[in-house]
C-alpha cells in the first residue's frame, strides 16, 4: 500500500512538473498521471513476487514452517497471479482505450465550432481503431500458441469446439501475455530509436567555425 503511494506521488509531481500550464486539461492531467501510475505499479509486482518466494524460504532452501502448507503457498500465488491479471487488463484498457479516447477528445476541442456530443463521437470513432488493433491481438495471442486438435478427421466443428475448450482451460492467459508482450516490444523499440537519435545528436561534432575571408583588393 505505502509503494502503491509512493508511485502515486512521484508520479503526480513528475506530471505536473513537465505537463503545460497553459494548455493542461484536469481529465488529462489524471489520465497521464494513473496510466504512469499502474504502469510503475506493474513494474514494481515483479521484485514484489520474488521477495515473496525468498522470504518463503529458508536460506538452506527448505521452506518455513508458515509456508509448509501447500494451501497457504497456494493462496499466495493466486493473489501474486491474479495481481498480475489485474494490471496487465488495466494497461491494456488505458493503452487502447482511456488514452485514445481521452487525446482525442481534446485533439477536436481545438474547433471551437464543435459542440461536446461531436466531440465525443469523434473521439469514439478513432479510439474504435485502438480497440480493434487490442482484439486482433487477443485473438492473436489466444488462437496461435494452441495446440492442433488431437483429432484431425473431426469435423470444423469439432475443432472449433476443441480451441475454445482450450481457450477456457488456461483462462485467456497467452491472449494477455500476447499482448503485454507486443506492448513491451513496440516501447522497447520506441526507446532505442529515441536513444539512437539523442546520442546521434549529443555526439555529433560541432560544424566548423567560419573563418572570415580577406578582401580580394585591399
Amino acid at each position: 500500500m505505502r509503494v502503491s503511494q509512493v508511485i502515486l506521488s512521484f508520479c503526480w509531481v513528475y506530471i505536473r512538473k513537465y505537463q503545460s500550464r497553459q494548455e493542461s486539461e484536469v481529465i488529462s492531467t489524471i489520465t497521464a498521471i494513473c496510466a504512469l501510475a499502474i504502469a510503475l505499479i506493474t513494474s514494481a509486482l515483479l521484485p514484489v513476487d520474488i521477495f515473496l518466494v525468498s522470504y518463503m524460504k529458508h536460506p538452506n532452501g527448505t521452506y518455513k514452517e508458515w509456508a509448509e502448507n501447500n494451501e497457504t503457498r497456494g493462496q499466495i500465488e493466486d493473489t501474486v497471479l491474479y495481481a498480475y491479471y489485474s494490471l496487465y487488463s488495466i494497461l491494456l484498457f488505458c493503452v487502447f482505450l482511456w488514452i485514445p479516447f481521452v487525446y482525442f477528445y481534446y485533439e477536436e476541442k481545438e474547433d471551437d465550432s464543435i459542440n461536446k456530443c461531436s466531440q465525443m463521437k469523434n473521439a469514439l470513432k478513432y479510439t474504435i481503431g485502438f480497440i480493434i488493433v487490442c482484439a486482433a491481438l487477443l485473438l492473436i495471442g489466444a488462437f496461435i500458441p494452441l495446440e492442433a486438435p488431437p483429432n484431425q478427421n473431426g469435423t470444423q466443428w469439432e475443432k472449433m469446439q476443441y480451441l475454445f475448450e482450450e481457450l477456457g482451460n488456461n483462462h485467456g492467459v497467452p491472449a494477455l501475455s500476447f499482448s503485454i508482450s507486443s506492448l513491451t516490444l513496440i516501447g522497447m523499440l520506441a526507446v532505442i530509436t529515441y536513444t539512437v537519435s539523442l546520442c546521434v545528436f549529443v555526439c555529433r561534432p560541432p560544424p566548423p567555425l567560419l573563418t572570415e575571408t580577406p578582401p580580394l583588393f585591399p
